[in-house]
């Protein structure tokens, strides 16, 4: 016979569960085995060696300068083969400027040999020109000496002016073909950088502040004056 069980005995009882083993299963194993065998691929070794080498790209960067960005309101370091360009041009221009100046120097030079030179042909005969106005001047006093009416009188006095008066003219001819002209200021104003004015004198029918008598006769040589022209210049 079987016994009947109180409902009030049943609810009051307490069920124990049957204690888990802990050990896993068979099945957790072998999945746990799949997860660690499973194949690495060569993309995440590669993403693994760019974490790694960045870091050490970082710390490069860092003792290298050229290798950084530019900070802001700083100049990056010039390379030493810039710099050294940068000496040799200089250098370079400072060589082209002291050529130009030694060609300029060179040039001045030979112009200032060629005016000398010339110079030199032009008025190198001064002196002696000096002297043979002189000679000039002493027969010009010669015929002016002499008066008419004597030349009437003896045949050689006459031959004779007249040798010394084409003496005195070829004189002034071979002087006037080397560049030596008289100046003969008479009527004219008085220019001071040409004439001495030794005295005053009173001419009637004269300006006055002009050239009334020439005493001695003045020489150019080219466009330079060889002497200055003695004169007497009319008082107003």
């Amino acid at each position: 016979m079987l016994a009947l069980r109180c409902p009030s005995t049943v609810s009051n009882t307490r069920v124990v569960p049957s204690r888990i083993s802990a050990r896993p299963s068979v099945a957790i194993l072998q999945r746990r085995h799949m997860h660690s065998s499973r194949p690495v691929y060569k993309d995440q070794t590669n993403n693994n060696q760019k974490e790694e080498k960045e870091p050490e790209r970082e710390e490069e960067e860092l003792d290298n300068p050229r290798s950084r960005p530019e900070e802001e309101g700083e100049a990056a370091p010039e390379h030493p083969r810039d710099v050294e360009n940068r000496e040799l041009k200089a250098k370079l221009d400072d060589m082209k400027s002291a050529l130009q100046y030694t060609k300029a120097d060179l040039e001045n030079q030979r112009r200032i040999a060629k005016q000398d030179v010339a110079n030199a042909t032009a008025y190198g005969m001064t002196s002696f020109a000096k002297q043979m106005v002189e000679v000039a001047d002493n027969l010009s006093r010669c015929i002016s000496s002499v008066k008419p009416e004597s030349l009437t009188k003896s045949k050689d006095m006459t031959t004779l002016f007249e040798g010394v008066d084409m003496t005195n003219r070829e004189l002034l001819k071979a002087l006037e073909k080397n560049g030596i002209k008289p100046i003969n200021p008479i009527g004219e104003k008085f220019d001071p950088a040409t004439m001495n004015a030794l005295m005053h004198t009173q001419m009637e029918g004269k300006e006055p502040n002009t050239v009334g008598i020439v005493i001695k006769q003045g020489f150019t040589i080219k466009d330079r004056l060889l002497r200055p022209a003695d004169v007497a210049v009319v008082k107003g």
